[in-house]
């Protein structure tokens, strides 16, 4: 009697290996048919007689489908709700597929899911509210779609997230306020609140919270109380008012500071680490520093980013290594900077120098009747040598140290600046660095100021600083008015027409700051704007 037991028991587990099989076989079918699957790029031994671990991106455990991937595949659809059905998967990795529609309800049933990737997928909607359900899941990766509403509670051993480049609103959720957390990705979004929570994330490796819009803060004090912390990424978070006297001594492995596009003011020098990795990324540009930058606190540095600030001169440096510099948009002349860099030219550096604030001298001039105007590079050193240009092209015989414009005729739209180099800044008979400096937007407009238009359209850009577009409001239509975008440069960004929603895209340009100008009846109306 023993022995008719053990046999129908056996039996019965052999059917049952069967049935979950042909479910996961089922369940891949309706996937593969969902996402469109006779178009996939790789569908190698799908909805074949191969065993299902061998069709392309399956793992198959003990007969139960246990990891998927549908990685750039030209797949498109809904998102396939047979997913659900693999019951015993640990992974799923979906990435670059055209799907275009809501995350459904129903992820719960995934119990044993321990890593849920679905990037750039074009996924819509608020999330489904099951996702904290999932109480083994360790990295959730949700990038690059464009879901909505608040960002979702997590299980309890979930301690990688990653959620940029949405349209998620509102505060971090308090599910994530944990000691297990690692890694938190959350830039590009529309998230509120204060930083401070992320100070109870004592194992915190990586942080990425820039472009949302979170409260107007001061720097965050825990930035060295967090011993594990390699990357701090808080680029136009609204952080504001002086750096605090950090003490790095516990961040030994902090390499990358990323605090640009804010309002940070104060002493510099308390965001280099010391000791100094290496591999060093401090990028403090466009804020409000302004004195002597303190390069003789750089041992070595991967990246030095201190563009669009005040900096008005600079200490020697004494670098063993150095990757990139950026200079740009500060009060710098040749004088400030030959010596110290001289020594690094062998090391072949990039040093980005140009465009630097003119001293005195606006950078937008409009005049009203014909007359000239002088430019003057305000830059004197021996050796130097000048070349003017007018919007990026080559003035010929314009090699002294001044220029003069003569304005003749109504309607212009010039942009000049003086490009200089120095022999000691040369190697293999080319400038490596090249200094521009004096850059300025001349327009002339003789029917009536510029002063008298804009107060007459009260032309308003919103929001200025923006991150992908801009909207323009004014007492008069502008609709279908021509429109330029320019670099203090001259260098023309993006043109068109205003459209009917008073809306520019302005996503592919990348953050600086800029010139917009309206080309109305009357004459040019103009505003500057910072991403």
């Amino acid at each position: 009697m023993k022995k008719i037991l053990l046999l129908i028991i056996t039996i019965a587990t052999h059917s049952l290996c069967a049935q979950t099989r042909e479910s996961d076989s089922l369940a891949l079918v309706d996937i593969y048919n969902v996402l469109d699957g006779p178009n996939w790029t790789n569908e190698s031994n799908w909805l074949t007689d191969a065993p299902i671990d061998d069709w392309n991106d399956v793992t198959v455990f003990n007969d139960r489908v246990i990891k998927l991937k549908l990685f750039n595949n030209n797949g498109s659809g809904d998102f396939p709700t047979a997913i659900f059905a693999l019951t015993q998967l640990e992974e799923l990795f979906i990435s670059n597929l055209a799907i275009n529609a809501p995350l459904p309800i129903g992820i719960s049933a995934l119990t044993d899911l321990r890593r849920l990737t679905i990037f750039r997928c074009g996924l819509t909607g608020d999330l489904p509210n099951d996702i904290d359900q999932l109480v083994e899941l360790e990295l959730i990766d949700l990038s690059r779609n464009e879901f909505t509403g608040l960002l979702p509670d997590i299980g309890p051993n979930v301690n990688k997230v990653n959620f940029n480049s949405n349209h998620f609103s509102g505060p971090i959720p308090s599910s994530w306020l944990k000691e297990n957390m690692w890694q938190v990705s959350v830039n590009n979004n529309q998230l509120t609140g204060s930083l401070d929570v992320f100070g109870g994330m004592p194992n915190l490796d990586i942080l990425s919270l820039f472009h949302n819009d979170w409260d107007p803060q001061p720097m965050p004090s825990w930035l060295d109380d967090l011993p594990l912390l390699r990357g701090f990424q808080c680029g136009g978070c609204n952080l504001e008012g002086d750096v605090p006297a950090y003490d790095f001594s516990n961040s030994t492995k902090l390499y990358q500071i990323i605090v640009n596009d804010n309002n940070l003011t104060g002493d510099i020098a308390n965001l280099i680490p010391s000791p100094i990795d290496e591999n060093l990324w401090l990028d403090a540009g466009n804020n409000l520093f302004e004195g002597e930058l303190p390069a003789h606190l750089l041992s070595s540095v991967n990246v030095f980013a201190v563009d669009n600030n005040n900096f008005s001169s600079i200490s020697n440096m004494d670098l063993d290594y150095v990757g990139r510099m950026n200079l740009v948009g500060n009060q710098f002349t040749i004088s400030d900077l030959v010596e110290p860099l001289e020594s690094l030219i062998s090391d072949s550096l990039t040093v980005y120098y140009g465009s630097q604030q003119p001293a005195g001298v606006e950078d937008t001039i409009v005049v009203q009747e014909m007359t000239s105007i002088t430019l003057d590079a305000r830059d004197s050193y021996t050796d130097i040598q000048y070349q003017w240009y007018k919007n990026n092209q080559v003035i010929d015989g314009a090699i002294a140290s001044s220029y003069t414009i003569e304005i003749t005729e109504n309607g212009i739209e010039d942009y000049y600046e003086c490009r200089m180099t120095h022999p000691l800044l040369v190697e293999d008979g080319e400038s490596v660095i090249e200094f521009y400096r004096g850059e300025t937007m001349i327009t002339s407009d003789f029917t009536s100021s510029v002063e008298d238009l804009n107060a007459k359209y009260h032309l308003v850009v919103s929001p200025n600083p923006f991150r992908d577009h801009i909207y323009i409001q004014s007492d008069i239509d502008l609709r279908d008015l021509p429109y330029e975008l320019w670099t203090l440069t001259g260098k023309k960004l993006k043109s068109g027409r205003i459209g009917m929603d008073s809306r520019i895209d302005a996503l592919d340009i990348e953050s600086k700051v800029m010139v917009l100008s309206i080309q109305t009846a009357e004459g040019v109306i103009t505003t500057r704007l910072v991403k």
